[in-house]
């Protein structure tokens, strides 16, 4: 009953561990010399960061980005970039570290929370990332972004329980947010509750009628349903509106592989791979 989980993309990641060691206390905020209006120096120094990565100079970025928290210490969008940084460089124990800084600066930001959070559960530390999701849920208990990334772990570690509760307050909280619907869907499907996991798609639909990823769903559900029709028609719309999505051509090929179309599937693993 996986096979939905298995083929919705995912969306919309040493030195010694240190786990989850509580961030040190959170210091005063500091005011901005003048909130609200852009620092002309940060502005630069942010341009000259993002034109470093552009060339692959991790260590000039890294450099920029400590100069530009060094004057604005609560300016969590470049804390962020730092972090991002550190876990594209695969350095999780620096990542850990920055977060650990940005937090004590800012201890009510969840999307900072969330994000290390999301890197424990890559590292396959899912008690640290719990305890991580927690704390992200105190800053920001609104945040969809944190339902779908915590239900998403329980779901795959077989929690279907925990996965639901955690879904359905987060689109208790967050009503109009497609991508619970579809995680909902995946989770239903999964928990073999096909009617269910239509329903969560098609009240994501009427949110947004032309989200790629919720048609592309649609579409394997149809065909596990054995709506052949329903299903190509789904596969179709998902790759008109978005040529790109690999995962919707594929579907459609192996549907058409399955249904002994070799030719229909041709065209559409071709279509997939230039995708």
């Amino acid at each position: 009953g996986g096979m939905l989980g298995r083929l919705v993309a995912r969306v919309v990641t040493k030195p010694a561990d240190k786990g989850l060691s509580p961030a040190p206390e959170a210091v005063p905020r500091r005011k901005r010399s003048v909130p609200g209006v852009a620092n002309p120096v940060i502005t630069g120094l942010l341009e000259q960061a993002k034109e470093a990565e552009r060339a692959g100079n991790v260590g000039d970025a890294r450099e920029l980005y400590e100069r530009i928290v060094g004057m604005d210490a609560e300016n969590g969008k470049v804390w962020m970039k730092m972090f991002l940084l550190c876990r594209r460089e695969k350095d999780f124990a620096r990542g850990r570290e920055v977060l650990r800084r940005s937090l004590t600066h800012l201890p009510g930001n969840g999307i900072l929370w969330q994000a290390w959070a999301d890197m424990e559960r890559t590292l396959g530390k899912h008690e640290v990332a719990r305890k991580l999701y927690r704390k992200a849920m105190e800053a920001n208990p609104h945040l969809a972004s944190l339902y779908n990334a915590w239900g998403g772990m329980e779901r795959e570690l077989g929690n279907v329980g925990d996965a639901r509760e955690l879904l359905t307050k987060g689109l208790k909280r967050n009503p109009k947010s497609a991508r619970l619907h579809l995680s909902l869907a995946v989770l239903e499907d999964v928990a073999g509750n096909t009617a269910a996991a239509h329903k969560f798609l098609e009240r994501g639909l009427g949110l947004e009628p032309r989200n790629a990823h919720l048609h592309h769903a649609m579409g394997v559900l149809e065909f596990k349903r054995r709506g052949l029709g329903e299903a190509r028609e789904r596969f179709r719309v998902a790759t008109e509106l978005d040529p790109d999505f690999t995962m919707a051509w594929l579907s459609w090929a192996r549907m058409e592989e399955e249904l002994g179309y070799p030719e229909a599937a041709r065209d559409k693993y071709a279509a997939g791979c230039k995708a």
